[in-house]
């Protein structure tokens, strides 16, 4: 069941937070968490990814355990951060559509922008796809990368190519693909 639809439905609803264990030793005593809360018969549980010192590394398994074994709807954060272009990928293609969607539908206003990393080398292209796919625009903080991506063979190759600094050519990666970039800068220069 969607987020929205629970909390449409009811005066007040009731939701418990996860957090993955930081060691997968611990799981058995996180899913005994989760079967105890549900016993509370909350009417969602949120799994956090990777926060309070836990790893994202079972927030998914942990997310479909509550609702397969517990029978409680759950949602499971996603964040992106220092993640690589494949992690992202295989992230939201573990993460089933129903998730996701319950990211979404926990809003009563959906999202209108997602501030995702993104630069060349670092595109994040299912986020940007899932964004774009349901009408979220997409802003790039950190545009440029860092002193990495503006000292690139390729970029300064590309910029000596068309003329333009290394920061136009990576700030023009953004704009070709629906990309609003956020550049930022420590110095006048």
């Amino acid at each position: 069941m969607k987020i929205t639809d629970i909390v449409r439905s009811r005066p007040v609803t009731i939701s418990c937070e996860l957090f993955p264990p930081k060691k997968d030793s611990d799981f058995a005593g996180v899913a005994e968490a989760a079967g105890k809360i549900a016993t509370l018969r909350p009417d969602f549980i949120s799994i956090t990814y990777g926060a309070g010192g836990g790893t994202r590394k079972n927030t998914v398994e942990i997310a479909s355990m509550v609702q397969e074994e517990f029978h409680v709807t759950s949602i499971a954060h996603l964040t992106c951060f220092s993640s690589t272009p494949d992690e992202v990928d295989g992230l939201i293609e573990n993460i089933k559509a129903h998730h996701i969607e319950n990211i979404l539908a926990h809003c009563t206003v959906a999202p209108m922008a997602d501030q995702l990393e993104y630069h060349p080398g670092y595109s994040q292209e299912a986020a940007v796809r899932y964004c774009q796919d349901h009408g979220i625009l997409v802003q790039a903080w950190s545009p440029l990368g860092r002193t990495r991506v503006l000292e690139d063979p390729m970029i300064l190759s590309l910029a000596e190519k068309y003329g333009v600094s290394p920061a136009k050519i990576c700030l023009g990666f953004a704009l070709q693909r629906g990309v609003q970039p956020l550049p930022k800068a420590s110095s006048p220069e």
